[in-house]
């Protein structure tokens, strides 16, 4: 199965990300996006790969309790505008970035330190925090814009989640299965 560790957004960070693909789905360019399903929006802190068995599942959820006891606490990350991902030129998604902090970081190192201990294979770059708005379908023949501006929120981290990814034609379908949360 296909598995993933992911934080999904709190209320109003999910407004501020609708809001962002909202004024991305008015610009010239946006019939050249699949748009992400409000619901089905998350930053990703870990790819676990199409090969997790159901066997491995109580190993994987173990992991965020293990992580949990040295990062206990919410903690937050700036969530900055729209924008693309890689670059403007050669777009393949529109996300809305994270910023690094400490704590973020913190659950990333230590996810994939306790993970390549269970034989997961090892992320080859390095994380780049972002929620996706959309994928880009086709390529875009010029450079492609996002609104200018510096606006940006707090995304508040109170959970972080294991999924399951099912891939079907309507897109990705998500299931939880399991989470730790985290306190105040």
């Amino acid at each position: 199965m296909r598995c993933f560790y992911a934080v999904e957004p709190n209320a109003e960070a999910l407004a501020f990300l609708e809001s962002q693909q909202v004024a991305c789905q008015q610009l010239y360019w946006a019939h050249k996006v699949r748009w992400t399903k409000p619901g089905e929006m998350h930053m990703t802190l870990k790819f676990l790969g199409d090969g997790v068995a159901n066997s491995d599942v109580p190993g994987l959820i173990e992991v965020m309790r293990t992580v949990a006891v040295n990062h206990p606490r919410r903690f937050s990350c700036v969530l900055h505008q729209a924008s693309f991902f890689p670059n403007p030129l050669h777009p393949r998604v529109v996300v809305c970035r994270v910023a690094r902090n400490p704590t973020l970081m913190g659950w990333v190192r230590m996810i994939e330190e306790q993970t390549v201990r269970l034989g997961v294979p090892a992320e080859r770059k390095d994380f780049s925090g972002h929620i996706t708005l959309g994928k880009c379908t086709e390529g875009f023949s010029d450079r492609a814009s996002v609104e200018p501006g510096l606006v940006s929120m707090t995304l508040w981290v109170g959970r972080i989640g294991l999924f399951q990814s099912e891939l079907t034609n309507g897109g990705a379908v998500y299931s939880e299965l399991g989470h730790v949360e985290l306190t105040a």
